[in-house]
């Protein structure tokens, strides 16, 4: 059995990738856990619903959760993760909106840009409802922890 040796990092390096995390954010991409939390909100209210062959929090049908190995959340995420790759490389941007759209009527619909009315009104719910999630986020990310409440 062979012993692993720690990996040290400098502090500009993790200064670094904290910069490319912002800027990723920045750029438009999403941030994963928001998204599923979203997701869970519009799908099931987060409760765990199983309606004919979709299951779970994500409303995840059969062939995703074969694919993903289950309908938990980091089956979920597993899922999501491929969501994201596939419109990269569809040349599909990746926004909150976008996503919700290929999560719930996938990528070939999108792609073609033919997504009925109530897809299209999903995606806009979810728009919101990540926005008001990261902006919460935001907000108590932003507390100190340091200074006595007033």
């Amino acid at each position: 059995m062979a012993i692993s040796t720690p990996v040290y990092v400098t502090r500009e390096e993790v200064k670094s990738a904290l910069d490319i995390k912002e800027t990723a954010r920045s750029n438009g991409a999403v941030d994963r856990a928001i998204m599923l939390d979203t997701i869970a909100a519009i799908e099931t209210g987060h409760r765990n619903v199983n309606n004919g062959s979709s299951k779970g929090v994500y409303q995840m049908m059969p062939v995703v959760r074969r694919v993903a190995g289950g309908h938990d959340r980091a089956a979920a995420m597993r899922w999501l993760d491929r969501v994201i790759a596939d419109m990269m490389h569809a040349g599909i941007e990746v926004s909150p909106f976008n996503v919700a759209l290929v999560w719930r009527r996938g990528i070939t619909e999108v792609r073609q840009g033919r997504v009925h009315e109530r897809y299209y009104e999903y995606a806009v719910r979810a728009d919101r409802l990540y926005h008001a999630y990261l902006s919460e986020r935001t907000r108590f990310s932003s507390i100190s922890l340091d200074s006595p409440a007033h």
